[in-house]
């Protein structure tokens, strides 16, 4: 649902979606439109940020803990090891030759690190400079 919301945002490139194999039965319990916004958060910027032609791949997996971590993966930049702290204030986008001519507010991050926040869950990221980024959520197993 989300990937299909992706539909009105411009796509100056072609842009393809590789869902890996998602665990059966993984249930959590959210505010749907507020995880959905999200969800088109994460993926419009992997869009934003890959290069053309590169998938962006989505998984979902258990983790220890009855968590469950909703990863996306894009083999854009990556974010600079001395911006990790800033990522997720308002108004704020890295600012490097490679992504410079992204558009963007700076509030996307922070409004889904909010959302996610209330959701007792975690979003954060992994990194490599040149090498793409994964950011994840990570919900309690909803029970039941």
């Amino acid at each position: 649902q989300s990937i299909a919301a992706l539909t009105g945002y411009p796509k100056p490139k072609e842009v393809s979606f590789q869902v890996a194999d998602s665990e059966p039965g993984v249930k959590v319990e959210v505010d749907p439109e507020r995880f959905i916004q999200v969800l088109v958060n994460l993926l419009s910027n992997a869009v934003k940020f890959s290069p053309p032609t590169e998938p962006i791949e989505v998984s979902i997996h258990r983790q220890p803990g009855d968590w469950i971590r909703i990863a996306i993966s894009d083999r854009g930049p990556g974010i600079p090891d001395s911006f990790r702290s800033q990522i997720f204030q308002r108004f704020t986008q890295v600012d490097t030759t490679a992504s410079r001519s992204v558009e963007g507010t700076g509030l996307g991050l922070a409004i889904a690190k909010s959302i996610i926040d209330r959701l007792d869950g975690r979003l954060d990221f992994t990194s490599r400079e040149h090498g793409g980024t994964t950011f994840y959520i990570e919900l309690k197993q909803a029970r039941g």
